[in-house]
């Protein structure tokens, strides 16, 4: 895949994002493909406390390796993406690798909040800073909890200069408890929905990402859809899904 055909990871800002942390998806629900209605709590309960905070740890503490389906509207055939997650030693820590995008580095803060670092992107060789880091998921799994805030995203070269800079607007909104079937099974989860906007000097891209998430697991599902405007052109629609075909596969 070739950099005028797909948009760079530190444009999509992937949480990429999310891995606690989205291709035949084209509805403007991005939740359609991560189950159906939210599900009551008591029907959801594996892993998570009665008082809406999130499991400790969300992820097991060592290194991993998942195996997801990516489908994409541009690409109707299901094909097959690895995430690696490698932790630092002192387990605050995590690097989530994959194959065809690059790299996006997290913490965990003291209070267990988690934040998106930085992104490096392999095919496009930049590194793309986030200050402050970014939050990766809401206070609480409670349907509704949510935080906003605004980062400053540094675009750079690899030899150290500076390729563009701009500004990210982002929220992160719990969307309550659903079970999402995917290729490794049923998972009871919690979907996050993460929104952003992102104004470049040289594109302007708005996201949604819905991301499920499984205690003691991590991602299991994710919708993303983007839509970017680079120079002042028309927009460019894209959206794809991933879905977990097995984990902790050895790397």
């Amino acid at each position: 895949m070739n950099a005028q055909s797909r948009l760079p990871i530190y444009t999509l800002a992937l949480c990429c994002a999310l891995f606690l942390t989205g291709c035949a998806q084209t509805t403007t629900d991005n939740n359609a493909g991560l189950g159906r209605a939210p599900v009551s709590p008591n029907q959801v309960t594996a892993g998570l406390p009665a008082d809406g905070s999130w499991p400790t740890p969300i992820l097991r503490p060592r290194s991993a390796r998942f195996e997801f389906q990516l489908t994409s509207q541009a690409n109707s055939k299901p094909k097959e993406v690895a995430f690696d997650v490698r932790w630092s030693t002192d387990e605050s820590v995590w690097n989530q690798m994959t194959e065809t995008l690059g790299e996006s580095i997290y913490r965990i803060g003291p209070n267990g909040s988690i934040r998106l670092v930085a992104d490096n992107d392999s095919a496009e060789e930049v590194e793309v800073r986030y200050d402050p880091p970014m939050h990766a998921r809401p206070p609480q799994t409670t349907l509704g909890s949510r935080a906003s805030a605004k980062s400053t995203m540094t675009v750079y070269n690899l030899d150290g200069s500076v390729r563009d800079k701009g500004t990210c607007e982002y929220t992160v909104e719990s969307l309550g408890t659903r079970k999402v079937e995917t290729p490794a099974g049923m998972f009871d989860t919690v979907v996050v929905r993460t929104t952003r906007k992102i104004d470049l000097k040289l594109a302007t891209v708005q996201v949604v990402i819905d991301t499920a998430i499984a205690p003691g697991v991590g991602m299991v599902a994710e919708n993303v859809r983007q839509n970017i405007r680079a120079l002042g052109l028309f927009p460019i629609i894209k959206t794809h899904t991933l879905k977990l075909v097995s984990e902790n596969a050895k790397p």
